[in-house]
């Protein structure tokens, strides 16, 4: 790979899953939880939840490479292609769905809207990238003479639409169409 070159690796791959610390959190709330177990019998059921955790912790996880998108749940596992992939919908509380050329929809499980531009780089530009998008119109907003302070809010065109921004680039809710 040159420096020039702005595209990753083909063996590059990103995973994005649930911090490590939760596996600390279900360890205390197992302290925790010990004492109310102990009372009466059938209380230990209350275990249950440290463990689901900890498999929650483990099993979740969105890998993205060249190839497409795999979505890994605690019950199930979904691979996307980027050639199935229409685009990405960004949900209220920051999320993020693969959408389908169908039209159904995958929750890619711990990825936030701060992923984006890693999601856009392995997509080799199928994804646009908001951020450098947000970057580009400040950009041109430079050029023009104004200043930063004075220039409306600035927006970001995704699949010929234009959107207001957000601090991630996005309107939260809008999507991100794969570019063919």
């Amino acid at each position: 790979m040159s420096s020039g070159d702005a595209s990753p690796p083909a063996s590059q791959r990103a995973v994005f899953r649930a911090p490590g610390v939760l596996l600390l959190v279900a360890f205390f709330i197992t302290v925790c939880a010990t004492p109310f177990a102990l009372g009466a019998p059938g209380l230990q059921a209350i275990y249950l939840v440290p463990v689901a955790l900890v498999v929650w912790t483990l099993r979740s996880r969105t890998t993205v490479d060249r190839d497409g998108i795999v979505a890994r749940t605690v019950l199930s596992r979904q691979a996307v292609p980027w050639s199935e992939l229409s685009g990405l919908r960004l949900t209220r509380r920051s999320g993020v769905r693969a959408m389908r050329g169908d039209g159904s929809e995958i929750a890619l499980p711990t990825v936030r809207t701060r992923h984006l531009p890693v999601i856009a780089a392995l997509s080799d530009g199928r994804i646009p990238d908001p951020a450098a998008a947000a970057a580009a119109t400040a950009a041109t907003a430079t050029e023009e003479g104004s200043d930063a302070e004075d220039a409306p809010s600035t927006e970001v065109t995704v699949a010929g639409e234009t959107a207001p921004a957000t601090e991630e680039g996005t309107d939260a809710g809008s999507s991100l169409a794969a570019q063919e």
